[in-house]
């Protein structure tokens, strides 16, 4: 099972990224937090937040690496924090690297169909929030849409 949440940071704390009604201060550094459940094992949480427009379209790059069966490490924007994803077989590990390392394994089309699922409405959502984004992330929207 694989549980996901999106956060946008704002003055008052962490907001669902749905319900951010807010204009972002800077369309380049917009800050977030992805919630990542893995088999009841969290691999992200919020004390990781970042640049969440940047990192969701790391993950987005990991995700079309994985659909081609190729492993796929990079870290965070702005924090050392390291993601995973390693194809083997019908399966994918995915570890995640801060003060200790977190790794659990999952079923590649579930991963892959469930991270696309929660990218492309991040994307969308950033989309129609200002126009923008549409150029930005157009190729990584197409790809990932293909699931």
């Amino acid at each position: 099972m694989i549980l996901v949440k999106t956060y946008i940071k704002s003055k008052s704390g962490f907001v669902e990224f749905n319900h951010y009604k807010e204009e972002f201060e800077d369309l380049d550094y917009i800050e977030g937090a992805i919630e990542l459940t893995i088999n009841g094992v969290v691999l992200l949480n919020k004390d990781m937040w970042d640049y969440i427009d940047q990192l969701w379209s790391y993950i987005a790059d990991g995700i079309i690496c994985i659909q081609s069966n190729k492993s796929f490490e990079t870290y965070f924007p702005d924090q050392p924090i390291k993601v995973s994803f390693m194809p083997i077989k019908e399966s994918v590990s995915v570890s995640v690297t801060c003060d200790s390392e977190n790794k659990v394994k999952v079923d590649k089309r579930e991963f892959i169909h469930e991270m696309s699922k929660h990218a492309i409405v991040f994307f969308d959502y950033l989309r129609r929030k200002d126009s923008t984004f549409n150029s930005r992330y157009a190729e990584l929207f197409s790809s990932l849409n293909k699931n």
